[in-house]
């Protein structure tokens, strides 16, 4: 398939439209994939390490320590996307496809983590 500026009809303002577009849903993806587990995890141990937050208090710890992890991964994202940008001939697509699987993988167990422990938590049924 032929790239869409060589398209006819198309012009380069949609094209960088669906870059940008692009840059978005991957930031938002990038969020969603670290932001949703670390919260469930801080929702979790939040309450068990300190005792006498309640349960408003532990959700605000908790969203505004998912909301930190997010800013500090898309921070470093963007450092690296410089670096990449400031150097074009240093190979940085490994490093990419490597961390993409270690959120994945992590997010999994995360999540399974999470299950088990709820159905322990429930009694095992």
């Amino acid at each position: 398939m032929s790239p869409p500026s060589e398209i006819p009809g198309w012009t380069d303002e949609e094209d960088r439209f669906l870059d940008k577009l692009d840059r978005v849903s991957w930031r938002v993806a990038r969020c969603f994939a670290l932001g949703l587990p670390v919260w469930l995890l801080l929702l979790l141990f939040l309450p068990a390490l300190v005792p006498f937050l309640n349960p408003l208090s532990a959700l605000l710890l908790a969203t505004l320590g998912a909301g930190l992890a997010c800013w500090a991964m898309e921070r470093r994202v963007t450092r690296r996307r410089r670096a990449a940008d400031a150097a074009p001939d240093a190979p940085d697509a490994p490093r990419r496809s490597g961390s993409a699987r270690l959120v994945i993988a992590g997010a999994i167990a995360v999540f399974v983590i999470y299950g088990v422990v709820v159905i322990f938590a429930g009694g095992g049924r």
